[in-house]
């Protein structure tokens, strides 16, 4: 099996960049660390791309977090819909409930004219 060798430190950064979108934090800060073990002695890796590699690392882990907040907030969110939608069916039976107490508040005003009529009639009747 032919392995590509990486032949600079700003290629290293790359492939370190396009890895961690895979991989988590632990594992870029292992290939980090490999990279600066096998490093060219000859030629170190210059201390504007070391930064730029733990600007990356930094990068990484605040991405991680705003992902997990993310996912938190869809998952409150989540839970709000069910609850609204809870709320909803309780209003609805509330309204449902109100327009049952007005059929019957109808009903005994019906009665007692209906009561008052009877009343009446045979009152007069005798």
């Amino acid at each position: 099996m032919y392995v590509n060798g990486v032949s600079d430190a700003r290629e290293a950064v790359q492939l370190g960049g396009a890895v961690t979108q895979k991989l988590g934090g632990q594992e870029f800060l292992r290939l980090l660390v490999a990279e600066l073990q096998h490093q060219n002695p000859l030629e170190p890796l210059k201390d504007r791309d070391f930064m730029a590699q733990l600007a990356q690392f930094s990068s990484l882990d605040a991405l991680h977090r705003i992902e997990a907040s993310l996912e938190a907030q869809q998952a409150l969110m989540a839970s709000g819909q069910q609850a609204l939608s809870r709320l909803e069916g309780v209003a609805e039976n509330l309204q449902g409930i109100r327009a049952n107490l007005e059929v019957l508040g109808r009903m005994e005003e019906h009665l007692a004219w209906l009561l008052e009529l009877l009343g009446g009639g045979e009152a007069t009747g005798r």
